[in-house]
């Protein structure tokens, strides 16, 4: 298992969002429009091109296709990555494919993390 910092995810998203540019907007293959992380054996939507860029196994994330960011199962993928980024991919996957340029999801991904690691106030 490999074990994921939250910057090492924040410097992946980012250089997926720069290699494809800020005004990128993923559009889904197939009629049905729906998100996808592989497109075959590439990635396919963010959260696909940073999970595969982390080492995640192709084969079972191609098994977890329709899961949510939040809810797949990352030991099975062979990560071990922090619950805030995993809630911070959710949101960067929630702009994604509300049809938002990746650069609007890499600011929701700085957003949430920004928000879940807010010191708590008394």
């Amino acid at each position: 298992m490999r074990e994921v910092t939250v910057t090492e995810v924040a410097e992946v998203l980012d250089a997926a969002v720069r290699e494809k540019g800020e005004d990128f907007v993923y559009s889904p293959p197939g009629e049905w429009g729906i998100c996808q992380y592989l497109h075959g054996t590439k990635p396919g939507c963010l959260i696909g091109h940073v999970l595969i860029r982390l080492g995640a196994i192709p084969g079972e994330l191609a098994l977890q296709e329709g899961v949510p960011a939040n809810a797949l199962e990352y030991d099975r993928l062979g990560l071990d990555i922090p619950q805030n980024a995993v809630e911070a991919l959710q949101a960067a996957q929630d702009e994604q494919d509300e049809g938002e340029t990746w650069g609007e999801a890499r600011k929701a991904f700085n957003g949430a993390l920004g928000r879940l690691n807010a010191p708590l106030t008394v």
